[in-house]
């Protein structure tokens, strides 16, 4: 039996010639996403609610700030177990909160929750199309093979393909997103590219002015002047820092430093690597805010990131906006699109130590000039990645799915 029911009912809607009552399905609240949903809901033609499945983070302390309407709509399952697949999520009200708005398209924001699918069964009873957005990319896929039971692996991947083929299509936010679409069934006419993005003006603008005060700041957290590379994220496994840190002891370059802005479970594990592998070398700072991280950017001469897997890395987008050069793994979605080997950053296998230390290496005997010319090219790639682009690939797709 199909899970959707393609059965038109009375009031359902017949294309969008007028207003799109546009309904976005969104997992937590995050400050790269204020700033998207605030211009959408700015946009001439487009009146947006936005539904969020989790009510609150309480790691982040993350909350709703940009000027639309948005609410979270009550959340049955622990905090404890967001992480969980698909009973991470469930809000028995999110039909009935849809059906009050009455959207005429919705943009569901993942597709691992159970309350993600009920909007989509909802949205292709009633004849309403839906466009799917995630930050996915091929290697998710293998990693999944590789950790989860195969009956598991294949059940999951069915009920993506299913919901992916009867969508009215994808917002892509890079290359590797565009391919894990395609593998999912979504045709090239029903990609629209609505990229992750970050307010570029907000590191540029702060990272300038912060800039002067660099022997200053670096002082404040015990730094000296050599040459300093930032990490800025969670202490996961994924980041991968303990191997980050053993490529440092390999790389062997005393006057390759690195600053660590963050935290999370593996503090402890870090810290030991850190004495073992890198003494004096490795700096901690807690989480900032996007306005305070900004000036720790502006401390720095270049970001690595070290992941094993990342959908996307908008850590990188923000260091590039500050006029960084970038380290980046190549398992991190952003790699192939905004990452220029030997013009704005360095790309490394973050499997291999030996590979993550020639990068920084490399980084290491940059000469003044050539981070200065690195720089100004990561501020040139990343000014076309910004929420315009992105409100415009929304509209694109709006506009398809009303014709």
């Amino acid at each position: 039996m199909e899970l959707i029911e393609r059965v038109p009912v009375e009031g359902a809607y017949e294309g969008m010639n007028q207003t799109a009552r546009l309904a976005v399905i969104a997992v937590a609240f995050a400050p790269y996403r204020e700033p998207f949903f605030a211009r959408l809901a700015a946009t001439s033609g487009i009146e947006l609610r936005v539904f969020y499945l989790h009510s609150r983070d309480s790691l982040r302390s993350w909350a709703k700030d940009g000027e639309y309407q948005g609410e979270a709509v009550p959340c049955l399952t622990p905090e404890a177990l967001y992480s969980l697949p698909v009973f991470g999520a469930v809000n028995l009200s999110l039909q009935a909160r849809l059906e009050e708005f009455r959207p005429t398209c919705i943009i569901v924001c993942g597709h691992s929750y159970f309350s993600q699918f009920v909007a989509m069964r909802w949205a292709g009873r009633n004849g309403i199309p839906y466009l799917l957005r995630c930050d996915h990319t091929p290697l998710k896929i293998v990693t999944r093979r590789g950790n989860r039971p195969v009956r598991w692996v294949a059940a999951r991947g069915r009920v993506v393909r299913y919901f992916a083929e009867r969508s009215a299509g994808a917002l892509t936010i890079g290359s590797e997103n565009n391919r894990f679409w395609a593998y999912y069934g979504i045709p090239p006419e029903r990609r629209f590219f609505a990229p992750f993005a970050v307010e570029n003006e907000l590191f540029i603008e702060a990272a300038d002015w912060a800039r002067s005060r660099k022997s200053q700041l670096r002082a404040e957290l015990g730094i000296g002047l050599g040459r300093l590379l930032i990490f800025a994220g969670r202490f996961v496994e994924e980041k991968n820092l303990p191997r980050l840190i053993e490529a440092m002891q390999l790389a062997d370059r005393e006057e390759l430093s690195l600053l660590l802005v963050g935290d999370g479970p593996l503090r402890s594990e870090v810290e030991r690597a850190a004495a073992e592998h890198a003494p004096g070398r490795v700096f901690f700072a807690p989480f900032r805010a996007q306005a305070d991280l900004a000036k720790m950017y502006a401390m720095a001469d270049g970001l690595v990131l070290p992941s094993v897997l990342d959908g996307w890395g908008l850590v990188v987008n923000e260091a590039m906006a500050a006029g960084l050069p970038v380290l980046v793994s190549t398992a991190c979605g952003c790699a192939p699109d905004i990452v220029r080997p030997n013009e704005n950053g360095f790309l490394f296998d973050p499997h291999r130590v030996d590979s993550i230390a020639a990068a920084l290496m490399a980084f290491a005997d940059l000469s003044g000039s050539d981070l200065v010319r690195f720089g100004e090219k990561s501020r040139e790639l990343i000014r076309d990645w910004n929420y315009g682009t992105a409100v415009d690939g929304v509209r694109k797709a709006l506009e398809a799915v009303s014709t």
